[in-house]
């Protein structure tokens, strides 16, 4: 089930953030988004991924059960910038990566143009970024 969505820049400045299930207190997207900064730049350095998947919860990792927490980091380069923007994916449970995936990039495709400014239209964002979850994946939020 996933439980939030963070989008942040690659300086950890939270672009958007939505709540799908009140299951778990959260108050702070920026110190989730400070995390995710130093997860991705040692990402990038250590292994030239774009992708991580960071697990809690479960003393055997072999077996990933309900009680299992993941944070799922999926990072989107901004071609001819030097910014790239996190979509940072909290869930319990079983999960797609693949639809995930597919989640963050079509918003990112959406998104993409307002980001490239230098003092975006975080309202628009927020209202676009609603918009495209409510009408291509709330089938998949519930997953």
């Amino acid at each position: 089930m996933l439980e939030y969505l963070v989008i942040c820049d690659s300086s950890g400045l939270p672009i958007y953030t939505r709540i799908f299930h009140q299951s778990k207190t959260f108050d702070e997207p920026s110190l989730l988004s400070d995390l995710i900064s130093a997860i991705d730049s040692l990402g990038r350095s250590l292994f030239s991924k774009k992708t991580a998947v960071i697990t809690y919860g479960e003393d055997n990792i072999t077996s990933l059960e309900e009680s299992v927490s993941k944070i799922i980091v999926i990072s989107k380069d901004l071609p001819s910038e030097d910014k790239h923007v996190n979509f940072v994916f909290v869930s319990s449970g079983d999960i797609s990566l693949k639809a995930l995936g597919e989640i963050a990039t079509t918003i990112y495709i959406e998104i993409k143009q307002l980001l490239r400014i230098s003092h975006p239209d975080y309202k628009k964002i927020q209202l676009s970024t609603d918009k495209i979850i409510d009408n291509n994946f709330k089938g998949l939020i519930n997953f």
